[in-house]
């Protein structure tokens, strides 16, 4: 996040400039998502990430690598102004997960 925030001249994180930094990681991990910006709020979906091992625990790899890695990034980026919301968790059936940042 700083070499990113260093390289693209980023003065003040907000939504959109988060959602581009992930874009670019995302791209870079080959990892394919979707986002929804908000007034206050980004919704996050991770629908494949080549990363996860699934063999193992189908119910909690992908989540919980995108969870952690959100986790660092807001910190970095809000503070603690902003929260994260699991919407959904990668389960039996289900191929994706979701999660929600919401700032202050």
């Amino acid at each position: 996040m700083q070499e990113y925030e260093k390289e693209n001249k980023i003065k003040e994180w907000n939504l959109e400039s988060f959602k581009t930094a992930f874009e670019t990681i995302d791209s870079k991990l080959h990892r394919d998502s979707q986002w929804v910006v908000g007034e206050k709020n980004l919704t996050y979906t991770v629908k494949k990430c080549n990363i996860a091992r699934m063999e193992n625990d189908p119910n909690k790899c992908i989540c919980h690598t995108i969870r952690e890695t959100f986790k660092g990034a807001m910190n970095y980026a809000f503070s603690n102004k902003a929260e994260l919301y699991v919407q959904k968790l990668l389960s039996q059936g289900d191929n994706f997960c979701e999660v929600v940042i919401r700032i202050q």
